[in-house]
């Protein structure tokens, strides 16, 4: 189901969220990345710096130090491929 959730670092500071969306019949799942950063107590602002799709990514938490890797799922992939071919992007060789 469409959604988002949490993402976090192994210390539990939230880093961003995960959003999914519908695509073509898939879901796919983008990293809203945040700047700085949060805490569940509430009294942080969040500011979104960056929306990862299709890259493997990681981060390190500003408030404790531990690195967070995000994997992008293979829907995400397949979408960001496709778009790539839509574009004609040179650098996409399709095996089909």
């Amino acid at each position: 189901m469409p959604g988002s959730s949490r993402w976090k670092c192994p210390n539990g500071h939230i880093l961003g969220s995960i959003k999914e969306s519908k695509n073509n019949g898939g879901t796919v799942r983008r990293l809203l990345l945040y700047r700085r950063a949060i805490d569940l107590d509430g009294g942080d602002e969040v500011d979104v710096m960056a929306v990862v799709e299709g890259s493997i990514t990681e981060v390190t938490c500003d408030r404790c130090g531990m690195i967070a890797s995000w994997w992008p799922d293979a829907a995400s992939l397949q979408a960001l491929l496709k778009r790539m071919e839509k574009k004609g992007d040179r650098r996409v060789q399709s095996n089909r």
